[in-house]
């Protein structure tokens, strides 16, 4: 079962993984992923966990964009299922 934490956290993400592909040099989005790695820990799915440890890359700006639309179509992915 899918906590609704879970799926809250992963809508945010989604959403920021999408602004930082269209603009990966937005500062407000690298803000905006600034501290987001923290919330990690064996409560939440692998693709949770992946998207929020590599956000913190994002924040300096060592995240490339090829691994970010890798990262964002796991999450995505993992929402599809999360429906069914």
């Amino acid at each position: 079962m899918f906590s609704r934490i879970e799926k809250e956290y992963r809508k945010e993400l989604i959403d920021l993984y999408e602004r930082y592909i269209a603009n990966p040099e937005d500062e407000d989005v690298r803000k905006d992923a600034g501290g987001m790695g923290i919330i990690c820990g064996p409560q939440f799915s692998e693709d949770v966990n992946l998207a929020a440890h590599k956000a913190d890359w994002m924040s300096i700006g060592k995240l490339s964009v090829e691994e970010a639309k890798e990262i964002l179509q796991k999450l995505k992915a993992a929402r599809e299922h999360e429906k069914n």
